[in-house]
């Protein structure tokens, strides 16, 4: 299944949680909290296809480290990919 996020930050606002990232549905309604932010939309896969998109010059081990700084909201249907 194919969906388009919103990836928003790095340097949000609400540091809360210590993520670097929010990640939305795009058409998410609940991501109007964060008109302010820097975003981005892509189309993605899995959620390891969005923490590849954001940093590309990482090696794939260490994504799944990388991983830890997204906050998925439930509006997010994607999985994980594993091994």
């Amino acid at each position: 299944m194919k969906q388009t996020v919103t990836v928003f930050g790095p340097n949000l606002r609400d540091k809360s949680g210590g993520y670097t990232f929010h990640v939305h549905d795009a058409d998410c309604a609940d991501a109007g909290k964060y008109r302010f932010e820097e975003r981005f939309t892509i189309h993605a896969m899995s959620l390891n296809d969005i923490v590849a998109e954001v940093y590309d010059f990482l090696e794939e081990d260490e994504l799944l480290s990388a991983m830890d700084e997204f906050l998925f909201k439930p509006c997010v249907k994607l999985k994980e990919e594993t091994a």
